[in-house]
């Protein structure tokens, strides 16, 4: 099993904020576990919710991108992953007997 959590700021301000490009700061978290199957098949499942912070467009005269109309809104912004993955190994996994060396010398 694993988790975790994540913080993410955009860099999109709000002078620079379209419906193009609708970014804002963000929280992730995730969740995921993994299954051994056997030495050869493995697999793999998560999940991440981003709770995204409120946005505002703002485009109104002496905005960089007005172009004559003003236009003005809210974002809001849900984002909801999952993932599946499974591992097949095509060769034998090799055993050891404990940590080996990070140098050998021949």
């Amino acid at each position: 099993m694993r988790a975790g959590l994540g913080y993410e700021k955009s860099p999109i301000t709000n002078t620079e904020r379209t419906p193009r490009l609708p970014d804002s700061d963000r929280v992730w978290t995730t969740l995921g576990v993994s299954y051994q199957l056997n030495n050869k098949l493995s697999f793999d499942a998560s999940y991440a919710h981003v709770f995204a912070k409120k946005g505002r467009i703002a485009i109104i005269p002496g905005a960089p991108t007005y172009s004559g109309m003003n236009f003005l809104a809210d974002t809001k912004t849900r984002l909801d992953l999952v993932s599946l993955g499974l591992t097949y190994r095509w060769d034998e996994p090799r055993v050891t007997g404990g940590a080996l060396p990070l140098v050998r010398k021949c």
